[in-house]
């Protein structure tokens, strides 16, 4: 009778070792990547990150909020570079993104395309003659 009680106390052992160990690996991912990911997000209001968006391991691009100015970033391990500035005011009159949109045409309307329709069109005409 012994051996039986003895094999049930140690399996409710390991058991509990194996739950604390679990939520000793949770508690190291959500610090892991809170370090990672939410360290800007948490700086002391000169910097804002709006948002972000993966576009493969390790790479992103981020919309960054500093000075005034609102810029697109691009976030590879190697390098932080800046992609554009883009126009505060068309960010937040920006209507959802339709689905099969393409990510040029967000981009050039979010980098001001409008503004610059003069140098479009210039270059649309030098293709065509």
């Amino acid at each position: 009778m012994l051996p039986e009680a003895l094999k049930a106390i140690l399996s409710v052992g390991v058991l509990l070792i194996g739950f604390l160990l679990v939520l000793a690996a949770a508690y190291w991912a959500s610090r892991f990547m809170g370090k990672r990911y939410g360290a800007l997000d948490r700086g002391n209001g000169y910097i804002q990150v709006l948002d972000r968006v993966s576009l493969g391991q390790d790479r992103a691009l981020w919309i960054v909020k500093t000075a005034g100015k609102v810029l697109l970033v691009g976030v590879s391990p190697e390098s932080i570079q800046l992609v554009s500035e883009l126009e505060e005011n068309l960010l937040e009159k920006q209507p959802p993104v339709k689905q099969g949109e393409l990510f040029s045409e967000m981009l050039k309307t979010l980098r001001g395309a409008g503004s610059r329709k003069g140098e479009s069109e210039d270059e649309s005409e030098r293709g065509q003659n």
